[in-house]
C-alpha cells in the first residue's frame, strides 16, 4: 500500500505524495509542554493545582525525494513552500493515523539533502506546528459513524458494537464522547448543540453537572436554538441575555442528559472527537 500525506485547505485536498515525486518515510512528534497553572501561597507547603493547559506541539514528516536533477529538486522545494507556507491555517492528515487530522498554522521545510554524489535522490523534512495542541477526528458526530466511511478509523476509539446516536427526541438520552479528553467549549473545543422544540428548554448533563437554561420567549418547532460553544443563538440572533449563561461540556465516555421545559423537541450534538 502506498503511503500518503494530505494537506486539507479551503481550496481542496492535496496529496503531497501524488503531486510530487515523494515517498513518505516516517513522522516524529515532539513532547507536549503543559502549563499546570498551579498557585503557591507563601508559608504553606506545596501548591494549589490548576487546570492543565496544553501548548502546541511539532509534527515532523520525512520524505524521500526523487528528482531528475538539482534544478528539478529546487522547483519541487519552491512549489512545496508555496503550498504549505501560507497565511491561513489548514489541516494535515496521513495514512498512519487516517482518522485524525492536525490543525497547522506554521510549516518549516528544510531544503533537500541529497545522497553524496547524486542530485536525484535525497531526503526532505517538513515540520508542522500543531497549534491547537491536539488532534481531532476527520469527521464530526453528524457524519454517519461506520467504518465503511473513509473518515473513521480504528484509532478514533469508537464503540464498534454500540449504535452511537447524536440526534434525540426523548427526555432522557446518552451522548458518547470518544475523545481522550473532556470537551470544553471554554477551551475553544468545537461543540454545537441545536434544539428545535415547543417550550423553554433546560438542558442538563447529569454526568458533569452542567445546566443550560433558556428563559426567553417560548420556542416553536420551526425555531432554532443553537448553543455554539459558549454562545447561544435563537434563529441566528445572539440570545445570551435570555439564558443562565450555562456552558455544556462533555466528559470522556458516556454522558447522561435530561431535557426539561419542552412538550416535544429534537436535539442534535455536532462535534469532532479530540485526541492528545
Amino acid at each position: 500500500m502506498k503511503t500518503w500525506v494530505d494537506v486539507i485547505q479551503k481550496e481542496g485536498v492535496t496529496r503531497l505524495t501524488d503531486r510530487w515525486p515523494l515517498v513518505f518515510l516516517n513522522e516524529q512528534e515532539s513532547d507536549r509542554d503543559i502549563s499546570d497553572n498551579a498557585k503557591s501561597i507563601t508559608g504553606i507547603d506545596g501548591v494549589i493545582p490548576g487546570t492543565n493547559v496544553y501548548a502546541p506541539f511539532e509534527k515532523t514528516f520525512q520524505f524521500a525525494i526523487y528528482a531528475r536533477d538539482s534544478y528539478d529538486a529546487k522547483i519541487i522545494f519552491r512549489e512545496m513552500r508555496e503550498l504549505l507556507q501560507v497565511r491561513e491555517p489548514f489541516f494535515i492528515r496521513y495514512e498512519r493515523e487516517p482518522g485524525h487530522r492536525f490543525a497547522v498554522n506554521r510549516v518549516k521545510i528544510e531544503p533537500p539533502e541529497f545522497t553524496k554524489g547524486s542530485f536525484k535522490q535525497g531526503v526532505i523534512n517538513m515540520t508542522c506546528n500543531v497549534y491547537k495542541g491536539y488532534a481531532e477526528s476527520l469527521g464530526t458526530t453528524m457524519n454517519p459513524i461506520t467504518f465503511n466511511q473513509e473518515i473513521w478509523a480504528i484509532g478514533n476509539k469508537l464503540l464498534v458494537y454500540d449504535d452511537l446516536i447524536y440526534t434525540h427526541t426523548s427526555k432522557e438520552f446518552q451522548i458518547y464522547n470518544a475523545s481522550s479528553d473532556k470537551i470544553d467549549p471554554r477551551m475553544r473545543h468545537q461543540l454545537d448543540i441545536t434544539i428545535r422544540c415547543q417550550g423553554k428548554p433546560t438542558l442538563v448533563n447529569k454526568t458533569t453537572g452542567d445546566i443550560f437554561v433558556y428563559s426567553g420567549v417560548s420556542l416553536q418547532m420551526e425555531d432554532s436554538l443553537l448553543i455554539s460553544g459558549v454562545y447561544p443563538y435563537r434563529n441566528s440572533f445572539h440570545c445570551g441575555k435570555d439564558t443562565n449563561h450555562g456552558v455544556i461540556t462533555l466528559a470522556k465516555g458516556w454522558n447522561e442528559f435530561h431535557v426539561l421545559g419542552t412538550s416535544k423537541h429534537i436535539i442534535s450534538f455536532d462535534f469532532p472527537f479530540l485526541y492528545r
